[in-house]
């Protein structure tokens, strides 16, 4: 298979694995990616160029309004002539329906008459601007397929694009490590890891682990955020600043030597109107490393974690404590929990099984 496939994430070769994994199944890939960027919340600016590496072909296409997923340009006559010049079985657009490349890339599709999906991660109705709303509409309906990061996300899709196949895989694998953590260690690490935000639940977290008993645990907390303040706050209110160890922002590969440190890992993420959990990358990460976690009933949470973890109603402490201790105090429980998630995420969720699932349905794509 001949495979053209267009994002600005692949501007990052960490994002990659799930590309690298589909050309060594001997798939062709050639990856479109903005010929600059700038990250918007770092202010870090990116640039690419030609480049062939891990079996892919990187091609970079001018961009206007670059750090926009939504709102940036991709030169249509650029992306026309890698398409045309490619020739692919399929082209695959791993950005939202809402954004204006889908549209344009889409188009480019359907004029050379070659068959196109596009990702879909959006998993509540938002309250989009009409040419927003109408452009998503548009080319969710015009797509041969609609790859959905989770079941809610392919139901949303599905009500808008009715006789459009759907499958559900995430965008991303996760990296799955040589070697697991050891998670019946004493003290117990509980480790959460994501932005200081009202949705990520941490003041839920802080008020859940006030009334478990025992000394012998600690939480490590990575990341930062605008609600970090009010969150030291909440935590010297239910007096957890001596258990608490504030790591700060740690990259991808930092975060290497962070994981085995963990012995469960909480994810008390919480629905806004706005907002459920979409990705749940760090529950994926902690089952790769064979770390139980501990999470709620928010957005794709449930579906990744399945059996493998605990899963409580989001936002109540006094369910989310519960969890908590019973881990906490079993040792040989967070093994067993550990060790299956690690398999169910080696099963379902790494590079590879990504990879094939996503061949599987592009495969039919192109034969209907």
């Amino acid at each position: 298979m001949r495979l053209f496939v267009l994002s600005h994430r692949y501007l990052d070769p960490a994002r990659r694995g799930k590309l690298e994994a589909l050309a060594a199944l001997g798939t062709e890939v050639r990856v479109a990616v903005p010929e600059r960027w700038l990250d918007l919340e770092y202010r870090q600016p990116t640039a690419s160029g030609w480049e062939r590496v891990g079996g892919l072909e990187i091609a970079p296409v001018r961009v206007e309004k670059p750090g926009l997923p939504t709102e940036a340009r991709w030169q249509r006559g650029d992306l026309q002539r890698l398409v045309r010049d490619f020739r692919p079985d399929l082209v695959h657009i791993d950005e939202e329906a809402t954004a204006h490349v889908a549209g344009a890339a889409i188009r480019v599709a359907r004029t050379l008459g070659i068959p196109a999906t596009v990702s879909a991660t959006e998993n509540l109705v938002q309250r989009h601007p009409w040419a927003t709303r109408s452009r998503r509409r548009s080319v969710l309906r015009t797509a041969n397929g609609v790859v959905a990061e989770s079941g809610d996300a392919a139901r949303l899709a599905s009500r808008e694009a009715p006789t459009v196949p759907t499958t559900v895989l995430p965008q991303a694998g996760v990296t799955i490590p040589h070697a697991t953590a050891d998670v019946t260690r004493w003290p117990c690490t509980v480790g959460f890891v994501g932005r200081l935000t009202l949705e990520r639940g941490l003041d839920v977290l802080f008020r859940a682990l006030e009334g478990v008993p025992g000394h012998e645990w600690r939480l490590a907390i990575v990341g930062d955020g605008p609600e970090r303040e009010r969150l030291e706050a909440i935590a010297r209110q239910v007096h957890l600043p001596a258990r608490l160890q504030w790591l700060g922002t740690r990259t991808s590969d930092e975060m290497q030597s962070v994981w085995p440190s963990f012995d469960l890992v909480a994810v008390p993420s919480r629905a806004t109107p706005t907002w459920a959990e979409p990705l749940g990358r760090a529950a994926l990460s902690a089952m790769a490393h064979g770390i139980p976690v501990v999470t709620t009933t928010s957005g794709v949470l449930p579906e990744i974690v399945g059996d493998t973890g605990l899963i409580v109603h989001e936002g109540e402490p006094e369910a989310l404590r519960g969890a908590l201790a019973d881990l906490i105090g079993a040792p040989d429980r967070r093994a067993s929990l550990g060790a299956a998630a690690r398999t169910r995420a080696i099963d379902s969720y790494s590079d590879q099984a990504i990879a094939r699932g996503l061949l599987a349905f592009w495969t039919k794509v192109i034969d209907q």
